[in-house]
């Protein structure tokens, strides 16, 4: 009794406990534990690229029970798995779990993990629970199983092979009622004395009803049926419709498995009349269904004949215990040496109520489900809700810290300013000098950036500029030579004839109407300059700016330094076009006629 009992409850254990297991981890149970407290365990692991990736936490309550499971790789050995994830059963440098110390009514405090995972017991196999017992030759050890559930084994001994069995089930019913009538119905027996068990057939008896007899009996009732298995409930009608002026018949059916639908098809008996009219018009097309394709001689006068969902003759017997079915093909006959009678079927009927009656089952199985799914709903969304609401507080709890914090440090920061002003006042001013901070140290970062990327080319720019002015110039082809060689490297320099954020200072600045203006600014002993006359510019339009770039101009003054963009004009000759007249100032101060697209303004 001692043993039945302990495999009871390590049963009751393990059924509780047959979370769904993620694929990563082995099916087999190694051990089953116990929560001692509500805690809510942290898990962090380290990422490829470097840093700490933080998991979802998991909440678990004082009572769980979790399974210990091995794992298919080879970095961490052993995993326990609840209903709400699965977690390592010890930390490694590179996988942290961690309880969260102020989660929970009792304070877990300097506990660590292994603190509150209590009482682990290994799992039995099938095999060892049934093997640990030796019992007398006299005795009937009746073993009963589960279809829904793999983990529990229900045992009995008694003297008496049915009682036996009567008791074994009636024990597996019992410790399965919390879970519903399904889990209940899937209680079997397994074996008896160590052997497979199969249940004794059911000897069939008595005759079937007449056909007339027949269609009335299905006409008036819905049938349920054990076939293969399932409870298919069977629904026969009769519909009535216009055809050509006349009435005509047609025999449907329906099958159902609880409120489901499943199937349906048509169905027919003997010669049936399709219409009222004595006399066929053979000129007028009428589909033939009188006639029984292939009927199987045994079955020809007291069945009907379905087809659709169930391709199947059938039969019900008088003593409303059972049916029998033969199957058929379609167009043809069965084959004639088969052996008829080992073909045919028999099912057990499971319920025979009226056609009314039925409906109203239905009926109220639906209110019944539909009740059953707001239940789990309401269940569900109030589980949900708590979850939330524990998410919510522990949220609520980390920004109220956050918050304390920043709320500290901006009142220290405001006592610095003025103690008399009001918070809401101090808020204002600390965000906008934080915006305005921000702008200032993005604006200082992007024109770093710029300088720096332009930086280089605008050192060499002016390096092969003076080097070309500080040459000696004795005579006109000196200075050509030295000339064309400077406007060459600067050309070659120059990627598209474009420059990008070049640092220089404004040497004068005019704005006309229209968008129009006239600049002149110095990088060294280099200037770059629009042109300062509207009809010289006709081919050029340097003068002319985008409102953007007028609004900069309106803000500008001499002697600012500024960051300019824009682009060359290449001449005939290929080099870039200057206002200087004369060669000696071309090399010695030159001016470049300059396009400007942007000029901003340095602080």
């Amino acid at each position: 009794m001692k043993k039945l009992l302990g495999i009871m409850v390590l049963g009751f254990l393990l059924s509780s406990n047959a979370y769904a297991i993620p694929k990563w981890l082995k099916s087999e149970i190694l051990e089953v534990c116990k929560v001692t407290q509500d805690v809510k365990i942290n898990q962090k692991w380290e990422g490829n690229s470097g840093g700490w990736i933080k998991g979802n936490p998991i909440f678990l309550k004082e009572g769980d029970r979790l399974t210990v499971h091995k794992s298919k790789s080879k970095t961490i050995k052993k995993w326990y798995n609840s209903p709400n994830g699965s977690f390592p059963v010890k930390s490694t440098h590179f996988h942290k779990v961690y309880l969260d110390k102020d989660y929970g009514k009792k304070k877990v405090g300097k506990k660590k993990v292994k603190d509150v995972i209590k009482d682990c017991k290994k799992a039995k196999s099938k095999t060892q629970q049934v093997t640990e017992s030796t019992l007398s030759e006299k005795n009937y050890t009746v073993i009963v199983l589960n279809k829904n559930d793999d983990l529990v084994v229900i045992k009995r001994v008694k003297p008496n092979k049915k009682k036996a069995i009567a008791e074994a089930l009636k024990n597996c019913k019992l410790f399965y009622e919390p879970y519903g009538k399904a889990m209940q119905d899937a209680c079997y027996v397994d074996s008896i004395n160590g052997k497979k068990y199969s249940p004794p057939k059911k000897k069939w008896t008595g005759k079937p009803l007449k056909t007339k007899k027949l269609v009335s009996f299905i006409l008036n009732n819905a049938i349920t049926i054990d076939y293969d298995g399932k409870k298919e409930s069977y629904i026969f009608k009769t519909v009535n419709y216009p055809c050509n002026g006349f009435v005509c018949s047609k025999y449907i059916y329906e099958v159902r498995e609880g409120i489901k639908l499943v199937g349906k098809g048509n169905w027919m008996f003997e010669k049936m009349i399709l219409s009222n009219r004595k006399n066929k018009d053979k000129s007028k097309y009428e589909a033939d269904l009188s006639n029984f394709a292939n009927l199987n001689i045994k079955l020809k006068k007291n069945s009907i004949k379905l087809s659709g969902y169930r391709k199947i003759y059938l039969q019900v017997y008088k003593n409303q215990d059972r049916v029998s079915t033969y199957a058929w093909v379609p167009g043809s006959f069965e084959d004639p040496k088969k052996n008829k009678k080992g073909d045919q079927i028999n099912r057990e009927i499971l319920n025979i109520a009226s056609s009314k009656d039925f409906e109203k089952q239905l009926e109220q199985i639906e209110l019944v489900e539909l009740e059953k799914q707001k239940e789990l709903k309401q269940k569900k969304k109030a589980e949900e809700k708590k979850i939330t609401e524990e998410k919510r507080i522990a949220e609520e709890k980390k920004i109220a810290e956050e918050k304390k914090i920043a709320e500290e440090k901006r009142i220290a920061e405001e006592k610095k300013i003025a103690e008399e002003k009001k918070i809401a006042e101090e808020k204002k001013i600390a965000e906008e000098k934080k915006i305005a901070e921000e702008k200032r140290i993005a604006e200082e970062k992007r024109i770093a950036e710029a300088l720096e990327a332009s930086k280089k080319t605008q050192t060499k720019f002016i390096k092969i500029t003076q080097t070309a002015s500080s040459k000696e110039k004795y005579n006109e082809t000196e200075m050509n030579k030295t000339l064309n060689n400077r406007n060459e490297d600067l050309v070659k320099l120059i990627n598209n004839n474009e420059i990008n954020f070049w640092e220089a200072k404004v040497v004068k600045i005019k704005t006309y109407s229209q968008n129009k203006f006239f600049i002149s600014v110095l990088i060294e002993s280099i200037y770059f300059e629009t042109f300062d006359d509207p009809s010289l510019d006709l081919l050029y339009e340097t003068m002319t700016a985008s409102d953007s770039l007028f609004e900069n101009i309106l803000e500008i003054n001499p002697n600012d330094k500024v960051l300019i963009s824009g682009s060359f004009f290449i001449n005939n000759e290929g080099f870039f076009e200057q206002k200087n007249l004369f060669k000696k100032s071309m090399l010695d101060k030159p001016v470049f006629i300059f396009k400007f697209s942007k000029i901003e303004k340095i602080e």
